[in-house]
């Protein structure tokens, strides 16, 4: 299954695995509750930026929050992930 070989969380240290080769801490979210707007996939939540994300759209799932200070968002990038050419570089490297 695609979905399975780009996508595989790690319930016993709570992470997720992206493309083989990108480690995020957070979960992927039951499908049954939650589906990207933009794709109708599987969403993560990202516990390093207290926020959705799509990883195979690349994209955040909602705004920042517009605290300046709020720890989650002042260093949040652009994009969740590294772009799909520095995906491969990751797991080929």
């Amino acid at each position: 299954m695609e979905d399975l070989e780009f996508i595989l969380e790690n319930p016993s240290d709570g992470t997720v695995i992206i493309a083989g080769c990108y480690r995020i801490n957070g979960q992927v979210m039951d499908t049954d509750i939650k589906k990207c707007a933009y794709c109708n996939s599987e969403v993560i939540y990202y516990d390093d930026y207290d926020a959705y994300i799509c990883a195979y759209c690349n994209k955040w799932l909602e705004k920042k929050c517009g605290d300046s200070n709020c720890r989650y968002c002042l260093n949040r990038p652009e994009k969740p992930l590294p772009n799909a050419n520095e995906l491969r570089r990751l797991k080929y490297n």
